[in-house]
């Protein structure tokens, strides 16, 4: 048995998890408790369990509904979870399996079969590890897979779901201290345009305004965000407000941190979008527009990479420049070739 493996036993009730945590750490394995959901995603995102024996009738927040946002991140998919209950009907049995669950067992659970299943699972939580681990990309990979993408810098891996700003950020690591045109960046995200790297920015332009099927001489493009926008960013914010609260009742930090970060960029984007007397801002052209989509999208995909890989998030920030043509500038003394 492998006694560096760590299970996490979440629990409401105290008695439930002592007598576990007792009984796995005489037979050589670590543990972490938790009292609640809530409590039980945080553990997770600082202990990294290989396993979780979880409760399924907890106040807040029930064991199914934890088990079913574990299996919907990335980096917590494939620690398997195994369900104690006192509900013992075929209707939960089927909720637990349709969240992501490894096992289901009816407290009181027979001891010897609740242990062996442990053992069972801890096993193949760490086969599937070495497996991840021998298929570690090199340093400085920035690889889109479907809806991820995965990122090695500095040794460390992440894998970050597909954003706009993803995109435009590959795009101008594959052409360090070359300016890009914001129109040349949203035309890209279609699919490479390799023709545009040996032209002049005038012809660049040019081609982009082409490829997006825009025509430019004719008025502005409209207000920076349309009514709808506006108001579904009010209603957005409204959310924030009352999850930064329940944030703030739990004491969880990290969520905390998110919500007052997605509020701050919210309330600039609308006091960016309102002039003087509360008028809309326009946009002047198609460029316009571009160049301001290209920003947010870009500074949100930083944020969020800020968040994953503290280390990238803080070298792209210093290193890559938006407006009108945007570029990414490492220091020319370091070759700092990227692989996609």
């Amino acid at each position: 048995m492998n006694t560096s493996a760590k299970i996490l036993v979440v629990d409401d009730e105290p008695i439930n998890v002592d007598i576990l945590e007792q009984e796995l750490e005489d037979l050589g394995y670590r543990t972490v408790s938790a009292a609640s959901g809530q409590e039980a995603l945080t553990k997770v995102a600082v202990e990294s369990p290989d396993l979780i024996l979880l409760d399924v009738m907890m106040p807040g927040m029930d064991g199914f509904t934890v088990c079913r946002l574990l299996k919907e991140k990335e980096d917590t998919q494939f620690i398997p979870v195994v369900f104690m209950t006192a509900l013992g009907e075929k209707e939960h049995r089927i909720r637990g399996i349709k969240a992501g669950g490894y096992d289901f067992f009816t407290k009181p659970p027979d001891r010897q079969v609740l242990l062996a299943r442990i053992q069972n699972a801890v096993e193949m939580k760490q086969a599937v590890d070495r497996k991840l681990k021998e298929q570690v990309p090199p340093d400085k990979t920035f690889h889109q897979e479907g809806e991820y993408w995965t990122i090695a810098y500095q040794g460390k891996v992440v894998r970050v779901k597909d954003y706009a700003g993803l995109r435009y950020i590959a795009y101008l690591l594959r052409y360090p201290h070359r300016e890009i045109h914001v129109l040349e960046l949203v035309a890209s995200t279609g699919g490479p345009l390799e023709d545009l790297t040996a032209v002049s920015p005038k012809e660049r332009e040019t081609t982009a305004l082409a490829a997006l099927k825009v025509q430019s001489g004719f008025g502005d493009a409209g207000p920076l965000l349309d009514l709808q926008a506006k108001a579904a960013y009010k209603r957005r914010l409204e959310d924030l407000k009352t999850e930064l609260v329940d944030a703030q009742w739990c004491n969880d930090l990290g969520r905390i941190a998110k919500v007052e970060q997605e509020i701050e960029f919210l309330t600039q984007e609308l006091a960016q979008a309102v002039g003087l007397g509360g008028k809309d801002r326009r946009v002047a052209s198609p460029a316009d527009r571009a160049r301001v989509n290209v920003q947010r999208s870009i500074k949100a995909a930083l944020e969020r990479l800020s968040i994953a890989h503290p280390a990238l998030g803080c070298a792209l920030t210093q290193t890559i420049n938006t407006g009108m043509y945007c570029s990414y500038t490492p220091d020319v003394r370091v070759p700092s070739p990227w692989q996609f």
